[in-house]
């Protein structure tokens, strides 16, 4: 007999894909590819994040938070207005980590 795994917590689930998201360059993050990492449903990455778009945003200002240099660095390459906001100290620790 196998058994199911027990669901994890809605704040637990969202923080767990918010980490997966972090791990991703800016320019992969997508609902789909999101998906595709962690394994879950395009379904459910919507219902945490809404749209790509939010997700995103969201991703980035919490990249700019947890100082995450490598997704800060892609999304200045994307022109990400949340990573061009970030402090300039901050962006410059981003370029200089891609070097």
């Amino acid at each position: 007999m196998t058994t199911t795994p027990a669901r994890l917590p809605a704040a637990d689930r969202r923080a767990a894909l918010l980490a997966a998201a972090l791990a991703l360059p800016y320019d992969q993050l997508s609902t789909a590819r999101l998906a595709a990492v962690t394994g879950v449903s395009r379904g459910l990455i919507t219902h945490y994040f809404l749209s790509t778009a939010l997700m995103r945003d969201e991703v980035m200002r919490e990249a700019v938070r947890r100082e995450v240099l490598p997704l800060i660095a892609s999304g200045i390459a994307a022109r990400c207005p949340i990573a061009l906001a970030a402090p300039r100290e901050l962006r410059e620790r981003a370029f200089n980590s891609m070097m």
